[in-house]
């Protein structure tokens, strides 16, 4: 991209009243809390971990946002890894199952099999967003929140016939929606 498509760029999401902490936030926020969520396994310590951050990267000034996306995504992931970790750290002095926690488990392959797996997620999300509500909603409880078919049907009134079909109608249509090498990712991660 030449510099005067840059500044033409810069100039018009200054004019369009653009936030890049906004898109960064809508754009990787889901990820990396499920991210955090698979290191500490804790959903609201995740949560609040991820939002540690994004309040640290709200202070930045606004030229850092501009700068290479794989740039930004590595800080984040790292900075939720680190915060993750120290999380944990903190857990295990206070836990009295010490085996239980480990910070060093979450380095090297680990580490890198939860970032993949937080991706994936986040582009199968992505991709439900497009599903018809019944379908989506069935899919996100189902897959996303791990509930079973009898949990799901109890929830939406619905009966646990209804959950399975509408989980066959969402797998075929997120097979239509996204690249096929995720989508088989995907299906090994719902069925593990």
């Amino acid at each position: 991209m030449g510099i005067d498509k840059k500044d033409k760029l810069f100039s018009e999401r200054v004019r369009s009243n653009y936030s890049p902490l906004k898109d960064l936030f809508y754009t990787y926020h889901k990820k990396l809390v499920y991210y955090a969520m698979q290191i500490i396994g804790d959903q609201s310590l995740a949560d609040d971990l991820v939002q540690e951050v994004f309040i640290h990267v709200s202070q930045w000034p606004e030229s850092h946002f501009f700068r290479e996306e794989d740039h930004i995504r590595n800080y984040l992931y790292k900075a939720v890894k680190n915060k993750s970790i120290n999380a944990l750290k903190d857990l295990k002095k206070n836990a009295s199952k010490k085996e239980e926690l480990d910070p060093e488990a979450v380095q090297g392959s680990t580490a890198l099999h939860h970032l993949i797996q937080s991706e994936i997620v986040g582009m199968v999300y992505e991709a439900m967003k497009s599903l018809p509500e019944g379908c989506r909603t069935v899919a996100e409880l189902s897959y996303l929140e791990g509930k079973s078919n009898k949990e799901v049907a109890d929830i939406l009134g619905v009966t646990v016939n209804t959950v399975k079909t509408q989980k066959q109608r969402s797998l075929k249509l997120l097979k239509l929606r996204i690249d096929p090498e995720v989508f088989t990712l995907f299906l090994i991660l719902i069925n593990c």
